[in-house]
């Protein structure tokens, strides 16, 4: 069916009359629900000032850094949609002594190491990274934007990071963690927390989950220092509560 044909309806769509709860947004409001739209806004604030990298690390349920910890661009790395297992199968195709079959092999042991079932180790790619040169930890960042986590993701992410211990070696890395950005409902929601629990049972489910949390709320109002991150942020969470209200 030739897309033209759609035009009728998506011009209904955007009539005057409808309501702010139909889907006229998408042509008169710029609008992603993709993570990787708001991780790119985030890093491009965490990359403006260490002291944005520290706020940001300081700011998860479960603390990241130690406040005593020296933030700087020196010592701590900052990726959006991390590749280092990718670059290194690369370093293995480019050099001759790598090349061929202990390429392939690598490949296949990563794939078999990382994914609990089925996966391309070159297409896994954690939404952002943070290299702690100094403590030598990796924190390998996985957020939602929309939508529920995938438990299985977090797990291949972790194991993710423990393969480049084992290729690196803990002179490099000696600890690897995966903590969690996304919208405090569905945070909320892997952490089996409900509406009619107590603040006391609340808090004991959010101690007791193994993965540190940071919500793009939270984070929203974090940002005191640039605006035009801050109302991109604000918009997409705008959004988002119109088209899942519930949420």
């Amino acid at each position: 069916m030739k897309l033209e044909s759609f035009k009728k309806d998506l011009d209904s769509l955007n009539q005057n009359e409808k309501t702010e709860n139909d889907y006229r947004f998408v042509v008169q409001d710029y609008y992603s629900r993709e993570e990787r739209h708001y991780c790119a806004f985030l890093f491009s604030w965490l990359l403006q000032n260490p002291e944005n990298i520290k706020t940001f690390l300081l700011n998860f349920d479960k603390p990241l850094i130690n406040k005593s910890e020296a933030i700087n661009h020196k010592n701590v790395k900052l990726f959006y949609e991390f590749t280092w297992l990718r670059d290194i199968i690369y370093e293995f195709g480019r050099h001759s002594k790598l090349k061929g079959q202990k390429k392939e092999d690598l490949k296949s042991e990563l794939n078999d190491s990382v994914f609990n079932d089925v996966g391309d180790i070159q297409k896994k790619k954690p939404d952002l990274a943070i290299y702690l040169k100094n403590s030598k930890k990796l924190i390998l960042i996985e957020a939602k934007f929309e939508g529920d986590f995938d438990e299985d993701q977090i797990v291949e992410t972790q194991k993710y990071g423990e393969s480049l211990i084992k290729l690196l070696g803990e002179n490099i890395i000696e600890e690897v963690v995966v903590p969690l950005l996304g919208r405090d409902y569905y945070l909320d929601k892997l952490r089996g927390i409900n509406k009619e629990d107590s603040e006391k049972d609340k808090e004991e489910k959010r101690e007791s989950y193994t993965n540190s949390c940071f919500s793009w709320e939270n984070l929203a109002v974090k940002i005191e220092n640039n605006n035009i991150i801050k109302d991109e942020i604000q918009m997409g969470l705008k959004n988002q509560r119109r088209i899942h209200p519930r949420t």
